[in-house]
């Protein structure tokens, strides 16, 4: 489960005009782990992590850095401390992953919009292929 999850830094720059085609690779990623316990969820992970979305060609860059509290009442069998690394199983990877995918893309869809540059995510659009008939509101 994900507690506390928190965007620290917000950058995004345009950096250049309209260029016409543009893509966008929107990378994210777990930048470092820390084992911690507290007296309200017990033992739990706090997770750094870090989206970059690189647009091609260069028109502009969105930066977000932030961190969670990932928790479970399994973190024995989830979370593994070893010397310098914590392994994290699939469980607790997707679970992070995840969350963090889902809430800094929303995050960055408004940092793209107020700098007019193309959202990272497609956004679904409705197709009609033929006409619709509905109910008439009553007056």
């Amino acid at each position: 489960m994900i507690a506390n999850f928190r965007i620290n830094k917000i950058v995004g720059e345009r950096t250049a005009g309209d260029v016409g085609k543009v893509n966008l690779t929107p990378n994210f990623r777990i930048v470092s782990l820390k084992k911690a316990t507290n007296e309200t969820i017990g033992d739990h992970i706090i997770a750094n992590f870090e989206f970059e979305g690189a647009y091609k060609p260069e028109v502009g860059n969105i930066k977000l850095e932030g961190n969670l509290i990932y928790y479970s009442p399994n973190i024995d069998e989830l979370v593994h401390e070893e010397k310098k690394e914590i392994e994290l199983e699939p469980e607790a990877v997707e679970d992070i992953m995840n969350f963090v995918f889902q809430n800094t893309m929303v995050e960055a869809i408004g940092v793209a919009k107020k700098l007019r540059l193309p959202v990272p995510l497609s956004l679904p659009r409705f197709s009609a292929k033929k006409s619709s008939k509905y109910p008439k509101a009553e007056e």
